[in-house]
């Protein structure tokens, strides 16, 4: 939620955005928090996408899933990224998590995620 304050009340959030979130791998999300998160969206932003979470070794990540892809059917301007879907197609760093490791290829299909999401071209 702060980044969206900080980002919004330096003006760089604003009518015509599209705000990615990925929020949740590091402790247990609750609904509140969410919701907390669209509250402060400004008026204007065209759509929030949140981006599901990988990180097998960590329990409450399949709750925190669950509550990330409950946010399209409760705000209407919500989409999402499935990367608990979308990660088991690239190999991440050893640790399941991470794509910064094993070369550009994790990074790079992370990004095209994103910009095939915005309707962009991908990275070679």
């Amino acid at each position: 939620k702060n980044a969206v304050i900080q980002l919004r009340d330096a003006g760089d959030l604003g009518g015509g955005s599209t705000v990615v979130i990925q929020v949740g791998t590091n402790a247990p999300l609750r609904q509140a928090e969410l919701d907390a998160i669209m509250v402060e969206m400004p008026v204007g932003v065209t759509g929030v996408v949140f981006m599901t979470l990988q990180a097998p070794d960590i329990s409450y990540i399949a709750g925190n899933n669950d509550l990330l892809k409950g946010m399209a059917t409760l705000y209407p301007s919500v989409r999402i990224i499935d990367w608990d879907v979308e990660s088991e197609q690239v190999e991440l760093c050893s640790d399941g998590i991470h794509i910064s490791c094993n070369g550009s290829a994790p990074a790079k299909f992370y990004a095209n995620l994103l910009l095939a999401e915005f309707g962009l071209p991908a990275l070679t």
